[in-house]
């Protein structure tokens, strides 16, 4: 079986390698959160019973910038990690249209309080 050596496959092995935390560091960001989901902050003993398990990614992800350090990690359930991952698929223009009506609803309320400050 041939290995796969296209630039794609070159890159995609590189990003695997800088996107993983080893053992020691994941280990050490476990201890740090004290073996509790930082999303949903369930513990590792009742995560295990309902069959997810905890794992440490990236607060920053590494494609904006984010390091593999023990600043940058954080422990999730495998519960989480799919909900953060579904999230991050929602489009922009769903984004931009909850923006804008948050901002409506900003709006009328600043009206509201500027026509009772006046009454």
């Amino acid at each position: 079986m041939e290995e796969n050596t296209s630039p794609k496959s070159i890159q995609h092995q590189r990003y695997a390698c800088q996107n993983t935390f080893s053992e020691k560091l994941e280990f050490i960001i476990f201890e740090r959160d004290r073996y509790t989901c930082q999303s949903c902050f369930n513990a590792k003993d009742i995560l295990d019973k309902t069959g997810f398990n905890l794992k440490a990614v990236h607060v920053k992800p590494i494609w904006e910038g984010g390091e593999t350090s023990f600043e940058n990690g954080q422990s999730l359930c495998s519960h989480c990690i799919k909900q953060t991952k579904h999230m991050s698929k929602v489009k922009s223009s769903e984004k931009l249209r909850h923006k804008s009506s948050i901002l409506t609803l900003l709006k009328t309320f600043k009206f509201y309080v500027d026509f009772f400050k006046k009454g």
